[in-house]
């Protein structure tokens, strides 16, 4: 005659895996999985953390672009790596920390097409009246009502000379409240805003503080300041 047996709770766990039972029974197996947990998590945060750092500096403070072609030269050249200072002219809402100023090399967006980025200088202000005569600039605002010519003396030896388009020889601009007229150093081979018109102060991306590529070549950029 058979005999119906209850199994007791240690039986039941015949089937258990020996590295399962060991983890249960050794406490300093147990301890050793979740330090690992806790640094795999830790890790986790750290990464996040720095992804999002790295976000928030180069969307508000600085970033790096690289320079396309010879429109600025003599000062900065093609392929050279530029770093720029984006919460200079940081604006949100009716926050600002400060302006584009005139003689600034800055990054833009032209207006004409927003899926590219270029560097330029910027000449006028907003409610400026440039005079293109003789391949000079002058500048006409309520401070200097007569106007003041423009010494760019940045601009190479050979290369002084505001002219090409054509039309700019003898040419008028009035800039409006929110406007900029930004130039290229490298006037006869330039696509800016003689070409695609005034830059939105939207559009005005940073100004360019320092090179940093290539290294033999690395300088701070120096802005000019008109005696005016």
């Amino acid at each position: 005659m058979f005999q119906i047996k209850n199994m007791t709770d240690s039986e039941n766990n015949t089937n258990t895996h020996p590295l399962e039972q060991m983890y249960e029974d050794n406490p300093y197996y147990k301890s050793k999985f979740e330090n690992f947990l806790s640094a795999f998590f830790e890790i986790v945060i750290y990464i996040v953390s720095v992804l999002i750092s790295v976000v928030i500096i180069r969307y508000f403070f600085i970033a790096p672009f690289s320079v396309e072609g010879s429109s600025m030269e003599p000062n900065l050249h093609d392929a050279e790596l530029i770093i720029i200072n984006k919460i200079g002219y940081l604006e949100f809402l009716d926050f600002k920390v400060g302006e584009p100023e005139r003689g600034d090399i800055v990054v833009i967006i032209p207006p004409n097409d927003t899926s590219k980025f270029y560097v330029k200088r910027i000449i006028g202000l907003p409610n400026d009246t440039l005079d293109f005569t003789n391949g000079e600039i002058v500048v006409k605002n309520n401070e200097y009502p007569n106007g003041v010519r423009l010494d760019e003396k940045y601009l190479s030896e050979d290369n002084n000379y505001t002219s090409p388009p054509g039309s700019y020889r003898n040419k008028t601009v009035t800039l409006g409240d929110r406007e900029y007229y930004t130039l290229g150093d490298n006037r006869n081979a330039s696509r800016d805003s003689r070409s695609f018109g005034p830059v939105n102060r939207a559009n005005i991306i940073g100004k360019v503080w320092f090179v940093g590529f290539p290294l033999d070549k690395f300088r701070v950029v120096s802005h000019n300041e008109y005696l005016m």
